[in-house]
């Protein structure tokens, strides 16, 4: 899988699972956390943190701050 996957909620632990297997995957994954200091300390690679909640719009705009590709269901490329 190629490019930057964004998830809220990675300190949660569904999330917490998404974001191991991504990173075995070899994916590169930026977190939205209100508590960025949960996963800045676990210092892994392929991981960036960004501070913020879902509930605030500046947040979300500054972790998505990077070329969004919408996948279209049933298809194998990302789409604009």
């Amino acid at each position: 899988m190629n490019g930057l996957i964004l998830i809220a909620g990675a300190t949660g632990y569904i999330g917490g699972e998404l974001l191991k297997k991504l990173l075995a995957a070899g994916c590169t994954v930026r977190c939205l956390a209100r508590r960025p200091e949960a996963l800045r300390a676990r210092a892994l690679a392929g991981l960036e943190v960004v501070e913020g909640d879902v509930l605030h719009c500046e947040s979300v705009r500054a972790a998505c701050s990077f070329n969004l590709r919408a996948r279209r269901p049933g298809t194998r490329n990302a789409s604009a």
